[in-house]
């Protein structure tokens, strides 16, 4: 059994205090790539914010004024924007400060207003991705929805975003409090199944969550119901589940993974030959490179793949052959 390191599926914050270091002109590797999974904020504040108050290991807040020159210096030729919005915790929150007296109907009706704010962040969100990459083109757009949108209001909103140029729906369940294999979420499934968009999700375990809304295992109900759907399970199936996500990955090969998180070296993960091993174990062709980015730093992975034991070919696929594919790039 290949050993997985502890932590990953968890965005890096270890910033410019880490013991692992690495030479950034080292790092720009011969090939260009495309990133399956970046996030972006309106305003450095936000997007710090987002981050628990920090930059990240990349030094960045997730801005466009800093992605656009980063992209251009690393070869990133395309980013797709993973940019749902977490509105579980604004939920609660507002719940908390209704009235305590409140009864059981007025409480019902002072909530629906909550509920409605909600969607109407979510909805904002998704329109400012797509305007974004419409404004850029080397920007693919990933659209959020939540369920606090009712079945009817989920399912248009992925068909109007589509209109619009989103090619995909992220999700993060753990953040989200909603289990990948949830039935609420079946209307965002069948529309993106639909109109052939992407659904890429979080797996594995989160700032301290076990990981159960993420499971890797949750997949085969999502291929079973939606055989047609284009999934991809984030950070290599979480890493706390190797066994499970292996066993998904043997179980369904229409299955995607993308190796955030798994690639970039630090202390006590795996070796170059055990990260090779676990690709190849899963099928390069089934791997799309993503970083993380603004919390992590591509150009770290770039230095470590370039030296990895694989062919240039495996090399090509993983950094952009598989997306380009999937995304008809």
């Amino acid at each position: 059994m290949i050993p997985w390191p502890s932590g990953w599926g968890e965005e890096d914050h270890r910033g410019a205090g880490s013991s692992i270091h690495y030479n950034k002109e080292a790092s720009m590797a011969d090939h260009s790539f495309i990133d399956i999974h970046i996030h972006t904020y309106t305003t450095r504040a936000i997007g710090m914010q987002a981050k628990g108050g920090g930059p990240g290991s990349s030094g960045y807040a997730g801005t466009m004024e800093e992605l656009l020159p980063y992209m251009a210096e690393l070869g990133m030729t395309h980013a797709a924007m993973m940019n749902f919005t977490p509105v579980a915790d604004m939920v609660d929150a507002a719940r908390a400060r209704l009235p305590k007296e409140h009864t059981p109907a007025q409480r019902q009706a002072a909530e629906e207003p909550i509920r409605l704010q909600m969607v109407g962040r979510v909805q904002n969100r998704n329109v400012w991705t797509c305007d974004l990459a419409r404004a850029n083109p080397n920007l693919i757009a990933f659209i959020g929805v939540d369920t606090v949108m009712d079945a009817e209001t989920m399912a248009s909103e992925v068909y109007e975003k589509h209109k619009l140029g989103a090619r995909g729906i992220k999700l993060h369940p753990e953040v989200q409090r909603i289990s990948i294999n949830d039935p609420r979420l079946y209307p965002a499934y069948r529309a993106a199944q639909e109109t052939g968009m992407v659904i890429l999700t979080h797996t594995g375990a989160f700032r301290g969550t076990d990981g159960s809304h993420a499971h890797p295992a949750m997949a085969a109900d999502l291929v079973r119901a939606f055989p047609n759907l284009k999934l991809i399970l984030a950070h290599l199936g979480g890493g706390i589940y190797q066994k499970e996500a292996l066993q998904v990955a043997d179980a369904f090969p229409q299955l995607l993974f993308d190796c955030c998180g798994s690639v970039r070296p630090r202390e006590g993960g795996l070796s170059d030959g055990e990260l090779v091993a676990l690709f190849r174990r899963i099928g390069i062709h089934r791997i799309l490179y993503g970083s993380d980015w603004a919390s992590g730093d591509p150009a770290p992975d770039l230095e470590r793949i370039s030296r990895l034991p694989m062919s240039e070919e495996e090399k090509r696929m993983l950094l952009r052959g598989n997306a380009e594919s999937l995304l008809e790039l």
